[in-house]
């Protein structure tokens, strides 16, 4: 019986430095050197833009009153409004730098809206662009 226990004892020893002998990377020794320990010591040249996000002013119309939304492709809302009949609805949203377009959704309509311009305008009783 206490030859099971000290092979036990041993096995386990011999796991547990197993395990141990693989922690022994740290992070120094797995990254290139670049120089750079901490953010003060990153240097950015002085037209790198650090802004994430993009403005945009959306001027829309319609003939009818309507809900309007303004989504991403797969869905996400950016903005939900009223708009009213003949009169142009005006909107600014800062969106992310990534997002290349939006859906126009009014009623039963779903225009794609690609993102080229920082002021854009759409007419949905023409049902074109008029950029």
């Amino acid at each position: 019986m206490k030859t099971i226990k000290k092979f036990n004892l041993a096995l386990l020893l011999i796991v547990a430095l197993a395990f141990s002998s693989c922690l022994n990377n740290t992070l120094d020794e797995l990254s290139p050197s670049t120089g750079v320990k901490t953010i003060n010591d990153l240097v950015a040249t002085s037209t790198f833009n650090w802004k994430t996000t993009q403005d945009y002013q959306f001027t829309i119309n319609d003939t009818c009153n309507a809900v309007l939304k303004i989504t991403s492709a797969n869905g996400v809302i950016y903005h939900k409004g009223f708009m009213k009949a003949n009169t142009p609805y005006k909107i600014n949203l800062t969106l992310p730098s990534y997002v290349k377009s939006v859906h126009l959704i009014n009623n039963e309509h779903d225009i794609e809206c690609p993102l080229t311009q920082r002021s854009l305008n759409y007419s949905f009783n023409t049902k074109r662009n008029i950029l």
